[in-house]
Parts: structure tokens; sequence; C-alpha cells
């Protein structure tokens, strides 16, 4: 798809007649083969990768191995369909070698008169119905002989070959979107690693400190010595709610996208409230950070853009010897998993954070570090916002594409091989 297709150029009008669409139910639609409970006594570091949730919501990448003799059944091929029911119920399309299909994963096989692709498309937009039927309250599961009986409405062959097509277009564009946010994200790593190694431009001299070498002006110091650690506060749930205040109250699900800045938040509060409970105010500028649970091991950092109170599960870093960004560049590297305390439930403490150690170059250094940061990081977010319309233009084209609202027409539309090879 061009940057400037829109969705005239691929489908008829609407309330196009959809007679010869049939409902059907999921179970007449395809089989569904559960995976192989996999013991770790038969993982090994060669074989067959064995697909676990985790593998494809890209959460780990490293696979163990099967080296048996691996059923038919539990073999999963590229192309193949996998839909995960337990714990994460979610969509996917294999890409990798012959592999081993784990538990709690059902490998889709398609009936001969649904095509794979299609179908794949189809599930991906039932997910909201899929998640409605789960069970379970600590690990949310469907259960297969609810899946099979929901119904979806499906047309003829020809036209879902259509209706792939255009998915799978716009499904390549974000894909390469991705690849190009992927290759920037390489390259901002790799400078940010030269620059804090190197510093910027032909340095003269340098020193051999306990973290490498160093150009010989730049000091290494410790976190508490260049800033303050500044923990975040319980928020009563009695406070909660309102979205008029003189501080955001932050939480950790408000610093989930992908912007370096929070600006806002989903709570408010006012500077009345924040005195009574005893609120810590981070100023503009900190660097706020996870410090409780699974959030530690994401290292996700973020920066206040205006004075903000945070929730009792971050804690933020004042920079008074080095700027804002610089910490936060600086930071984005640093694995916080080296720090964790380990217990019910994984933290980091201020005086674990207190001693990190820190180089420090002359401000003017630090300024120009971040000027070449901050380029790479704009070339980032734009990609992400390029991202972000294509998953909406995907969204829309799902809703009207796989309902029946909109008809995909005659012209503008060839089914390439990837797509009929499916069915």
């Amino acid at each position: 798809m061009s940057e400037e297709a829109n969705l005239d150029e691929f489908v008829g009008g609407d309330n196009a007649d959809s007679s010869e669409w049939m409902i059907r139910s999921l179970g007449e639609l395809a089989e569904y083969q559960n995976g192989n409970a996999f013991s770790k006594s038969e993982w090994g570091d060669e074989g067959y990768p064995i697909i676990r949730i985790q593998n494809l919501t890209g959460e780990q990448d490293d696979f163990n191995y099967f080296d048996g003799d691996l059923e038919e059944r539990y073999k999963v091929e590229a192309g193949d369909t996998l839909l995960s029911w337990s714990a994460t119920i979610d969509v996917f399309q294999w890409s990798g070698p012959t592999a081993a299909l784990n538990q709690h994963i059902f490998r889709v096989d398609s009936s001969d008169d649904v095509n794979d692709t299609f179908y794949r498309f189809k599930l991906e937009h039932l997910l909201p119905e899929l998640v409605a039927l789960s069970h379970g309250s600590t690990m949310q599961h469907v259960r297969k002989a609810d899946l099979v009986n929901v119904d979806a409405n499906i047309p003829p062959l020809p036209e879902q070959r259509k209706i792939a097509t255009i998915l799978y277009t716009v499904d390549q564009a974000i894909e390469k979107t991705e690849d190009v946010i992927n290759r920037l994200n390489r390259v901002q790593k790799g400078t940010l690693r030269n620059l804090f190694r190197d510093g910027v431009g032909k340095q003269s001299e340098t020193k051999t400190t306990p973290m490498g070498q160093f150009p010989k002006d730049w000091e290494l110091k410790t976190m508490e010595s260049v800033g303050s650690l500044i923990n975040g506060n319980a928020f009563p749930k009695e406070y909660q709610g309102s979205s008029e205040g003189d501080y955001p109250f932050v939480k950790v699900s408000d610093t989930n996208d992908y912007r370096r800045y929070v600006s806002g938040a989903q709570n408010y509060i006012p500077q009345e409230i924040a005195e009574e409970i005893g609120c810590n105010i981070h100023p503009e500028g900190t660097v706020i950070l996870p410090k409780r649970g699974a959030a530690i091991m994401t290292n996700k950092r973020r920066i206040l853009a205006q004075d903000s109170a945070i929730d009792n599960n971050q804690i933020g870093i004042v920079g008074e010897k080095v700027k804002p960004l610089f910490l936060y560049y600086y930071l984005s590297d640093v694995d916080m998993g080296r720090f964790v305390q380990e217990g019910a439930v994984k933290s980091l403490t201020k005086s674990l954070l207190s001693k990190i150690r820190v180089p420090v170059p002359p401000i003017e250094i630090q300024s120009k570090i971040v000027t070449i940061l901050e380029s790479i990081d704009k070339e980032i977010e734009a990609e992400k916002r390029v991202k972000t319309h294509q998953e909406r233009l995907k969204r829309g084209l799902m809703q009207d594409l796989l309902s029946g609202t909109v008809r995909t027409t005659d012209t503008n539309i060839q089914v390439p091989e990837e797509i009929t090879k499916y069915g």
C-alpha cells in the first residue's frame, strides 16, 4: 500500500450486499491443535526450537530445544497461525524454522474453504470476544469448548483472499516501519555507548577508571553525588479518579507509551491533598523509573515534563550536577536488573541506586552528547508516530472489511502468491 493509498482504492461502497457471507462457528472453520507439555528434562541446546508464549510475545528471545522424535501434531512450520490461549490471549504467525509447539498454544489448521491469512486476521479481530470468554482470576485462559462455539461471519474464498491481501499489505508496511525503528534503536545504542566512552570529538588524553576508559576531564561520581533520589508515594483510593488538580499523579501505567516526556496522567491531585498525605512533588526534569515488580526489568525511563507526584512503585532522580537529559540517556543503558533486591516482590532501593556510578563530563560536553542522542530520538519518535497511524488504519480496515460492512471490489486488488498459497 502506498502512503497515498486510501480505503476507496481497495473497497466498494458501504452497505454493499453481503448475502453471500455465512455465519459459521470457529469449530467449523478450523482445527485447533494444542501443544505438548515439554518437561525441563526434555529441554536441550539443539533440535527443534520449542515455541513458548514468551517467544511469541518477544518477552524472551532465547529458545529451549527438543532433540527427540517430534510427533507431527506438535510440529509448526513457517506461515502457521498460532493462538495462545492461556495468560496471554493473542494471535501470531510463525516465521521461523520447523519448531515444536508448547502447551497453552493452539496451532490453527484452517478448513479447505478458508484462507489461512484471512482467518488469522479474523481471529485477531475476534480477540476482544475471546478474551471476554476467558476464565480464571490469576491466569486467564480460553477453553477450547468455548472457542469452537464462537460464531463468525465469513465471505466466499475469493473475497477472503482480497480482504487478506489488503490487510497483509498494511501489515507489511507496519513491519517495514518496525524495521526502521529497530535499526534506529541499534544506531542510538551504539552511538550512546561510544559517546559515554570516548566523548565528543577528539579527546587528547584518557584515564582508566573502574568502569573503563574515559576522557581525562570527566569525573566518575556516584548517583547520590550528582542528584537526589526521591521515592514516590502511596496514592489513597479515595483521592484517585480526578482529572483536575495542581499536579499529575503519575503511575507506572502512565508511562507505557513511547514518549520520553510524561506530560500528564490519568489522575490529578490538588496542592492541599498533596500536603495532607505528605506527597513528594517531583520537579520538572526529574528522571523516573519503576522500582517494584516486573516493571523494573523493562528498564523503562521517563522524564517529567512538569512538576508531578509519582506513585510508590517508582523513584525519581533529580539531577543537580548533570543535565536531566544527560542523566536520562545514561540511565537508559543501565540494566537495573543488576541492582534488584530479590524477595516476594523484586525491588530497587535508594541505597542500592545511590551507589550507581555515573561518568560526568563538563556541562558543555553533556549538552553536545544530549544534542546528538536527541536527534536520533526524534527520528525514532517520528517513525513510532507513523506506526501508530498504520495500526489505526489497520484497525479501521479490519472493522469494515471483516464485518462485511464494506465490500472489496474487483479492481485494484491483485492477490499475491503469499496469500493464495495459504488457501
